[in-house]
């Protein structure tokens, strides 16, 4: 099996639209399209490591990372 190189910002902003424009043209809603990548984000956690300490790291992380996109996507949405 071959690393997967890590894509670059450009590439991870086209992919997250590509989902977001997939998602409402299934009409799957906000709250579902949440819970549906909160299930994805688990997965993929689990399958890195099962190490407690390393899964509470790596959830701390992405709470941060939460609240800074959450932050982006207001200013893009009200220019606050």
């Amino acid at each position: 099996m071959t690393k997967q190189s890590v894509m670059n910002d450009a590439e991870l902003e086209d992919a997250g639209n590509a989902l977001i424009n997939w998602m409402k043209s299934q009409e799957i809603s906000p709250a579902n399209g949440t819970a549906i990548f909160i299930k994805l984000i688990a997965t993929q956690l689990v399958a890195k490591t099962t190490d407690l300490d390393r899964l509470q790291l790596a959830v701390d992380n992405i709470k941060e990372l939460l609240i800074t996109e959450i932050v982006l996507e207001l200013k893009r949405k009200t220019n606050v």
